[in-house]
C-alpha cells in the first residue's frame, strides 16, 4: 500500500532563481511582447540582450562611433582607406537602418539585431587600428628611394591658401579639385612644394639639380616639376594651364629666378618657386636662351618647344598636347626646361 505523496518545498536558491526570472521577464515585456520575452529571460543580463533591448540609443552610438572611425581613417593610403571606406559604408547603413527605421527595429529577429550591433564595434575597432598603424617599412623605403629633394624656402603660397599631403599618409590625392606640387615626401621628387631647380645645361647625367647654385659660370638649364595632385580616375583635371619664368635683369652677386604655375581651376589658382644662382666673386647678369624651352613628359619624351613668351606673359601647357589640360596622377606629371646663361660683368684693365 502507497503511502500519501510528499511534496518537497523548493531550496531558497530555487527561489532566489525564480523571482529573478519573474523580473526579468517583466522588465522584457515592458519593451516586447511576452510570447518573444518568455523565450530566453535568464539573458535579460547577457550581451546580446543588452543590445537588443536598448535597440535605438545603442546602435546610435554604435554608429557615431563607426562613422568617426571611418572618416579618421579616410586619410590614410591602401589598403587601409578600403577599410576605412567599408566602415564609413555600413555605418551609413546602420544609420538608416537605425534612425529613420527604428520603429521597425524590434521586428527584427534577435540574432539579426545583435550581429548588426556586434558587427558595429568590431568594424570600428578594425578601422580605427589600421588608421593609427604606422607606415609599413615598405612605405617608408619608398620615400627615399627617388632621387628626392630636401625642403628650402622660397615656395609659396604657403599656409590655410596651399593645403598639402604627405606622401607616406595619403598617396590617393586630393579630392576636391587640381592641386599642383603640394605633396611631400614622394619617392619621384621629394618635397613638391619645392619644385624649380637648376643644373649646368652641360651636364646629361640623372639628376643632379640643386636650389642654389653656388660660383655660377656658364650656361644653367632651369627646371620646373609639375604635378596635379587631385585623385587619379574621378576627372579632375587641371584645365587653362600655364607657366611662366621671371628671368630677372640688372647686375648683381646673386639673382632668383621664379617658376610660375597657373590652371583656371586649381587649388590655389597659381603657385611658385625660385631657385637661385649667386656668385660671391664676381658680378653677373642672366641671359635668356632664346627658343630653349621645353616641355617633357610621358606623351612627348623627347620634348615640345614652347615660345620664348614662357619669360613673358607665359605659355600654355598640356600632356597630350598644349591645351591646357593636365590630368591627375604621376602618369601625367609635366617637367618644364629653359636655359639661361650667365654673363659676368665686363671688368675694366688699369
Amino acid at each position: 500500500m502507497c503511502g500519501p505523496r510528499v511534496t518537497r518545498r523548493p531550496s531558497a536558491s530555487r527561489q532566489r532563481r525564480a523571482v529573478q526570472v519573474a523580473r526579468n521577464i517583466s522588465q522584457v515585456a515592458r519593451r516586447q511582447p511576452l510570447s518573444k520575452a518568455s523565450a530566453s529571460p535568464l539573458r535579460a543580463r547577457n550581451v546580446l540582450l543588452f543590445a537588443e533591448e536598448r535597440s535605438p540609443t545603442f546602435a546610435a552610438v554604435l554608429t557615431a562611433w563607426t562613422t568617426a572611425a571611418a572618416i579618421a581613417g579616410v586619410a590614410w593610403t591602401p589598403p587601409r582607406v578600403l577599410a576605412a571606406l567599408a566602415g564609413l559604408g555600413f555605418a551609413v547603413v546602420l544609420g538608416v537602418v537605425t534612425n529613420r527605421v527604428s520603429a521597425r527595429w524590434s521586428s527584427l529577429s534577435k540574432s539579426t539585431r545583435a550581429g548588426l550591433s556586434v558587427l558595429s564595434v568590431l568594424m570600428g575597432v578594425v578601422v580605427v587600428a589600421a588608421a593609427v598603424a604606422p607606415p609599413e617599412a615598405s612605405e617608408i623605403a619608398q620615400t627615399v628611394s627617388g632621387p628626392g629633394k630636401p625642403s628650402r624656402g622660397g615656395y609659396g603660397p604657403t599656409g590655410s591658401e596651399r593645403p598639402t599631403l604627405n606622401w607616406t599618409k595619403n598617396k590617393i590625392g586630393f579630392l576636391d579639385g587640381a592641386h599642383f606640387n603640394s605633396y611631400e615626401n614622394t619617392p619621384y621628387y621629394g618635397n613638391e612644394l619645392a619644385f624649380v631647380d637648376a643644373k649646368r645645361a652641360s651636364d646629361s647625367d640623372y639628376g643632379g639639380f640643386q636650389d642654389r647654385i653656388e660660383n655660377a659660370a656658364g650656361r644653367y638649364r632651369i627646371r620646373a616639376y609639375l604635378h596635379n595632385n587631385a585623385a587619379d580616375g574621378v576627372g579632375l583635371d587641371a584645365r587653362g594651364t600655364t607657366i611662366r619664368f621671371d628671368v630677372p635683369s640688372g647686375v648683381a652677386n646673386e639673382f632668383g629666378i621664379s617658376g610660375l604655375i597657373a590652371a583656371s581651376n586649381s587649388v590655389p589658382s597659381q603657385i611658385y618657386d625660385v631657385v637661385e644662382l649667386a656668385n660671391d666673386n664676381r658680378s653677373f647678369d642672366l641671359d635668356f636662351v632664346n627658343g630653349s624651352g621645353r616641355v617633357y613628359s610621358n606623351a612627348h619624351p623627347d620634348g615640345l618647344v614652347l615660345s620664348d613668351e614662357i619669360v613673358g606673359d607665359g605659355v600654355v601647357l598640356g600632356f597630350e598636347s598644349l591645351d591646357g589640360v593636365v590630368p591627375a596622377g604621376f602618369e601625367h606629371q609635366l617637367l618644364v626646361t629653359i636655359d639661361v646663361n650667365v654673363v659676368y660683368e665686363a671688368t675694366s684693365s688699369s
